[in-house]
């Protein structure tokens, strides 16, 4: 008796390790949209995620250095090209900005 209680315990364990594992590798699914960057593209998201530091896990960080980029580049402050490449970004489960961006640049090989 003691042991089917422990062996239903254990299946429940793992399978609730395996399906959070799942979703963890889910979440680090580089988004379609991310896959096939336009070198004018990395270069610009490069120096967003560059600037704001790579260590940065908000978005906020990201924001701030996504207008200054636009700014220093002279481009129009209405774009949203980049902007929702960044959002796709942020979707991706990574511990911070800079992980993510390595993702998707090892995704660009």
């Amino acid at each position: 008796m003691g042991t089917s209680q422990v062996e239903g315990v254990n299946t429940f364990v793992t399978y609730r390790f395996h399906d959070k594992l799942a979703m963890s590798q889910d979440s680090l699914v580089v988004p379609a949209e991310l896959r096939e960057l336009t070198p004018e593209e990395v270069d610009f998201l490069d120096a967003v995620i560059s600037r704001a530091g790579p260590a940065a896990t908000t978005f906020l960080p990201i924001l701030k250095a996504y207008s200054t980029v636009l700014e220093e580049r002279q481009m129009d402050p209405q774009e949203t090209i980049y902007y929702a490449k960044l959002l796709k970004l942020g979707t991706m489960g990574c511990r911070n900005w800079g992980d993510r961006w390595e993702l998707v640049r090892q995704s660009q090989l």
